[in-house]
């Protein structure tokens, strides 16, 4: 087995994590003043259901982020931070792993965008639709197969290694372009 911890969260991760929870803390402070003021049920009804839905959105942001990435059998093994059980992606169907640049154009079709990291599902035109469970944009690793992964291990040289190593791939050169797999297999 082997063991790897995410990257830290990137500065845009902590740009946006730090700037969801002032912001929650504005909209909440502003809500309490204006009951304060006008001292209505309504006002405080409301004021409790915001601070706890903008409070839940974070803590599960922060749940949902990635612990700890393993490597076991055959399985990469996602582990979060809380409640959540783990992400599995089964690593037989794996042919090419490789260091990834995220396009500068990138949709996120469902999932988290940087608060506490990059969770869930995105597009983009060069790549097609991949899974991400990252914090750090700078060290990406794209694991092709039957579908894309995207991680950011702390060490990601150490990663590929190890994942090429358990799959016996050769692994990838330097220069080696990332020229993704099409969305649809070739029959």
């Amino acid at each position: 087995m082997h063991r790897f911890y995410p990257a830290p969260l990137d500065r845009y991760a902590r740009w946006i994590t730090r700037g969801y929870w002032l912001l929650s803390l504005l909209i909440v402070g502003s809500l309490l003043a204006a009951t304060i003021a006008s001292a209505t049920r309504e006002g405080v009804v409301a004021t409790l259901g915001t601070a706890l839905a903008l409070a839940g959105i974070g803590f599960v942001s922060w749940a949902l982020q990635p612990r700890l990435y393993l490597l076991d059998g055959g399985e990469l093994r996602i582990e979060r931070r809380a409640l959540f059980p783990p992400a599995r992606r089964d690593l037989a169907t794996v042919r090419r792993v490789a260091p990834f640049e995220l396009p500068r154009l990138t949709i996120r079709l469902w999932g988290i965008g940087g608060l506490y990291g990059w969770i869930g599902w995105f597009w983009s035109s060069g790549v097609g639709s991949y899974w991400i469970c990252a914090t750090h944009l700078g060290e990406l690793v794209l694991l092709e197969g039957d579908g894309r992964w995207v991680v950011s291990p702390e060490n990601r040289a150490e990663f590929i290694a190890a994942v090429c190593d358990h799959l016996e791939l050769a692994p990838p050169t330097r220069d080696e372009p990332i020229d993704p797999l099409p969305d649809e297999p070739a029959s």
